[in-house]
């Protein structure tokens, strides 16, 4: 059976790779959203380029009616209506519709260009969405790989995972006891258990018995 610490390595590595697959769709919605959006924001400053140049129009058609009516009233008076008071009323009416048509040509391009300028900024958006999502998902795909190669046979060794481990402390006491009955039980090697011979004072680091004293009628470790 499989140990608990195992099952939710592999849970994690599942799970992993699945957020992997919901980052790339993820951003390529948030793309497809922006990139409606832009659509959308230039279709509508279409709209309202269209809306001012009608408008525009509408000035001139404007300007006709009154210039004829001035034309007609001028004739009827017994006057030219090309010229006097009736010239002078259609002059003032052609300068303020001129200013009028001017300023709404000038506002149906400018619509025309803030809508292509906010598709842009649309599509900006979809790209960084996209590449994103792209990062977020090779993330984790790296992070799913790492748990799938922990989970492998000598993936990562451990003293739990790889059999007969002893630690270096255990082999060394081992590899010293086989060398003093090898040679009779006089020599035994230095003690190299690391970390437990420290003093209350001061020391730079352990105290270690470098190799074996030596007496004069023999030698002992």
């Amino acid at each position: 059976m499989a140990e608990p610490t195992t099952i939710m390595m592999a849970v994690s590595a599942a799970s992993s790779a699945a957020g992997a697959l919901q980052s790339l769709q993820q951003g390529r919605y948030q793309a497809a959203m922006y990139e409606l959006q832009g659509e959308m924001a230039l279709a509508k400053a279409q709209r309202d380029a269209v809306n001012a140049e009608i408008q525009a129009n509408d000035v001139l058609r404007k300007l006709r009616q009154t210039n004829s009516a001035a034309i007609a009233r001028g004739f009827a008076g017994g006057v030219s209506g090309f010229s006097g008071s009736a010239k002078l009323v259609q002059d003032v009416n052609e300068k303020f519709a001129g200013r009028d048509f001017k300023n709404l040509q000038i506002a149906a391009k400018e619509k025309r260009s803030f809508g292509e300028i906010q598709k842009l900024m649309f599509e900006e958006a979809a790209d960084a969405a996209v590449s994103s999502s792209r990062f977020d998902a090779f993330t984790k795909l790296a992070s799913a790989a790492a748990t799938t190669y922990a989970l492998m046979p000598g993936g990562a060794p451990t003293s739990e995972a790889v059999s007969g481990y002893q630690g270096y402390s255990n082999q060394l006491n081992q590899f010293g006891t086989e060398y003093s009955s090898l040679y009779g039980g006089n020599a035994a090697l230095p003690n190299y258990n690391i970390g437990t011979n420290f003093n209350t004072g001061f020391m730079t680091g352990p105290q270690y018995n470098i190799g074996p004293l030596y007496n004069a009628g023999g030698y002992s470790g």
